[in-house]
């Protein structure tokens, strides 16, 4: 009967716009899955290359500067970023799908930000004690130039002279420079320094302002 067939093709026409439905919220939800994995992994990276730079600086100031003295401690701020860090970035894949499907990424996102500003911290507490260690060094090395005006002159101590200027000025900074090869290069040239190349106001009872 025409009515019948009217409405076959009236059925026909809302199931297919049903569907289509159905397919336009699949899409918009998968880039919206898409959006805040990408977003989530953007913020991720960033705050692991933070802490890297943390630990980098770390490593520096305890076995290079502090390899040979106690008091060069990791600092409470690098150890309370690592704990904060770790509550974010020990997740599994499922851990973060299931946040992003739970519509709970920008409260993740807020956790990543409390730990990056804690690696922040830390990381800016590690870069002054770093600059107080070249301060120092540039210190030492401006007394040791004066005394060897007066004393005799040595290539071997201006070279040795030099070479710590580098390092604390340049060297150390170098992010292509690995903290395993810096740590060597300055307790190399901190053992020549002790082992009598060098002398300075304070080997001699002498402190200068």
């Amino acid at each position: 009967m025409p009515g019948s067939s009217l409405e076959n093709t009236i059925s026909s026409l809302e199931s297919k716009a049903d569907d289509y439905q159905t397919a336009v919220n699949f899409e918009a939800k998968l880039q919206e899955y898409k959006n805040d994995a990408s977003s989530l992994q953007t913020s991720l990276h960033g705050l692991q290359t933070r802490l890297q730079e943390a630990e980098r600086f770390n490593t520096i100031y305890t076995e290079a500067f502090g390899y040979d003295s106690p008091s060069y401690r990791t600092p409470e701020t690098l150890n309370e970023a690592r704990r904060q860090s770790r509550r974010v970035l020990d997740k599994s894949e499922e851990d973060y799908w299931e946040l992003i499907d739970e519509d709970r990424a920008d409260e993740h996102e807020a956790e990543i930000q409390t730990a990056r500003s804690s690696i922040n911290s830390a990381r800016q507490e590690l870069r002054s004690k770093l600059n107080d260690e070249q301060q120092k060094w540039e210190t030492r090395v401006q007394s040791a130039r004066h005394i060897q005006r007066l004393m005799s002159e040595s290539r071997d101590t201006e070279t040795l002279l030099t070479d710590v200027e580098t390092f604390v000025q340049d060297t150390m900074w170098d992010d292509d420079q690995s903290p395993s090869s810096l740590k060597t290069e300055w307790r190399a040239l901190h053992k020549k320094w002790t082992s009598g190349v060098v002398v300075d106001w304070s080997e001699l009872g002498i402190v200068t302002s």
